[in-house]
């Protein structure tokens, strides 16, 4: 039985325009559905938000409740709509005091309104309740091991991501991972030739299954450039190990106590040998940056650079 993933947030595209965290909120979901995961999202149907259009319609089996925000009881509404080029499902906390006006959080002036708090209050609590009530149909119960509590300021692992506010990066494991498919077909092959090295690390990861791929899987989700730039940099290094066959070029390691990164880079002895016996560029790959870049311009842009390698 495929584990299920509850995600949660404040804005999600199409059904609001594309911003970082709406669109992050539409690709991470997804990316993680493609790792044979069961997702569902849930966000508030604020006003803005088009039901015809969208096809939104109640859930009345989960509507109904009443919540108790600041002395006063209100009305829980559940709505429902499928993003259809996703197959993901998305749920809609809604209200009509809190959630029919049809601005986001501030006024026509730019002043926020003044029971942002109360709302996003009732989000939360309506999300919970409406969680136990989908297990409590199930016969099941929430996990107290497996609840806790997720800080803006502190990293958090996260089905293979480490999250912390807006930035996603690699989780320890991931980046273990990571490091052992690059070697084993770099630093620990014993007389791989420098271009066959270059084509066996460009298929593991842009190439894949000619569908999905590490980069595809990856790269639409994680943000934190500094983390980019080491994974790139330890791609490099591997491969230019390949021409040299000077192979002693250090490790990645993974923290979560710094602010902007999480990934570091062991010292490897062979390092600024190889990179002076080699070209600055390698010929054949492009970085994790610039298939970044390609995978959120377009597909399209990101398999033309594919079958170009």
């Amino acid at each position: 039985m495929a584990a299920k993933i509850l995600y949660v947030t404040q804005e999600i595209f199409p059904y609001l325009p594309a911003s970082e965290v709406a669109t992050l909120s539409r690709e991470l979901p997804q990316a993680i559905q493609e790792m044979g995961k069961e997702i569902r999202t849930f966000m508030p149907r604020y006003g803005c938000i088009n039901e015809r259009r969208n096809q939104l319609h109640e859930v009345i089996r989960l509507s109904g409740m009443n919540l108790i925000i600041d002395d006063t009881d209100h009305q829980l509404i559940i709505k429902v709509a499928s993003i259809q080029a996703a197959r993901m499902q998305v749920y809609f906390i809604d209200n009509e005091e809190y959630f029919r006006r049809k601005a986001i959080v501030t006024d026509e002036n730019g002043v926020e309104f003044a029971d942002n708090d109360d709302r996003m209050v009732f989000f939360a609590r309506g999300v919970l309740e409406t969680v136990k009530k989908l297990l409590s149909k199930m016969q099941m119960t929430l996990n107290p091991k497996k609840v806790e509590q997720v800080y803006k300021d502190k990293w958090v692992k996260f089905l293979g991501f480490n999250i912390k506010g807006e930035q996603i990066t690699l989780s320890a494991t991931r980046v273990k991972s990571f490091q052992k498919e690059i070697a084993s077909r770099t630093i620990k092959q014993r007389n791989v030739s420098f271009t066959k090295a270059v084509n066996s690390v460009n298929n593991f990861l842009y190439k894949g299954d000619g569908r999905y791929s590490w980069a595809t899987s990856v790269l639409p989700i994680i943000n934190v450039e500094k983390d980019i730039e080491t994974l790139n940099t330890f791609i490099m290094d591997a491969i230019r190990s390949c021409a040299t066959n000077k192979k002693k070029i250090g490790g990645l390691g993974s923290v979560n106590d710094k602010y902007d990164y999480t990934i570091l880079r062991g010292i490897g002895k062979n390092v600024s040998a190889n990179r002076v016996k080699t070209e600055k560029e390698i010929a054949g790959f492009f970085t994790l940056k610039c298939m970044q870049n390609a995978l959120l311009t377009s597909h399209a842009v990101y398999e033309t650079l594919v079958r170009m390698m």
